[in-house]
């Protein structure tokens, strides 16, 4: 299984509409099996994912770089930025 746990990715601030790129660490915890993460995206209401270097295949027990643009939302937003791997 793919998964994203126990990564924590930097604070970021960004005026309304400001976009930034992010890179996470994909850890494939399976002893196994490779696994493939095909699309990326933000289910947090007015923020926007492009340009990801889908798909990332990982190796058994090893890890994969999972690079991606956040696009804020127009107006001001303090909170958690919730997203999906698939």
């Amino acid at each position: 299984m793919c998964g994203a746990n126990g990564n924590t990715l930097p604070g970021f601030s960004l005026h309304g509409g400001g976009s930034v790129q992010e890179t996470l660490n994909v850890y494939n915890s399976n002893d196994s099996r490779t696994c493939t993460i095909l699309t990326v995206r933000a289910t947090t209401a007015g923020f926007g994912l492009s340009g990801a270097n889908t798909p990332v295949t990982i190796p058994a027990v090893q890890v994969g770089e999972l690079v991606f643009t956040v696009t804020a939302p127009n107006s001001a937003y303090v909170g958690a930025l919730t997203i999906d791997l698939e």
